[in-house]
């Protein structure tokens, strides 16, 4: 599937789930998943509520 000629303006072919697995694999290698500052303040927030101890 990748030798297949690209459309105009592509650079890539992707097989189904190859971006999901390309994200993953950039994500480990960047030490995890960055999270939206706002989700971390939501995940604090519930963490405390349920006291519940976050590991990052």
């Amino acid at each position: 599937m990748h030798s297949t000629p690209l459309a105009h303006g592509n650079d890539r072919i992707y097989y189904p789930g190859e971006v999901e697995d390309v994200a993953a694999e950039r994500n480990l290698a960047d030490g995890g998943v960055v999270l939206a500052d706002r989700t971390l303040d939501d995940l604090r927030a519930l963490a405390s509520e349920s006291g519940t101890a976050l590991s990052f």
